[in-house]
């Protein structure tokens, strides 16, 4: 069962399936949105993401870009694996994040067995 409950006045916890999430948040409401990002995150990391190449920008090389957004990416959402139709047609892993200073930038995949580096910015 997914609920928001009070732990204090103005703290609100949420509760997954059991799990309590570590946030607190200021009110019910934005407890249950907190549920509904972290289910759609769950469910988009289970989930194969796939892209193609016309929604890619070339920036040199073997090197892509896009932001999130453009993607169709929830916030937060980041796929540790990508499906795709370009390069040799396997797979886009991910390979690291791109921060400055506390917050995070881009995400950087890279095909498996190729050279293709696709850039995720967060925008």
């Amino acid at each position: 069962m997914n609920e928001a409950f009070s732990i204090r006045r103005d703290e609100w916890k949420a509760r997954i399936e059991g799990e309590v999430l570590p946030t607190v948040w200021n009110s019910k409401g934005a407890a249950l949105a907190g549920i509904e990002v972290e289910l759609r995150r769950r469910a988009a990391k289970s989930a194969p993401f796939h892209i193609v190449a016309s929604q890619l920008m070339w920036i040199g090389g073997y090197r892509f870009c896009a932001d999130a957004s453009d993607l169709g990416l929830a916030p937060g959402v980041w796929p540790t694996i990508i499906t795709t139709d370009f390069g040799n047609g396997q797979p886009l892993l991910f390979e690291r994040e791109v921060m400055e200073g506390e917050e995070r930038r881009a995400m950087v995949y890279a095909q498996r067995s190729g050279l293709i580096e696709v850039i995720i910015f967060n925008d």
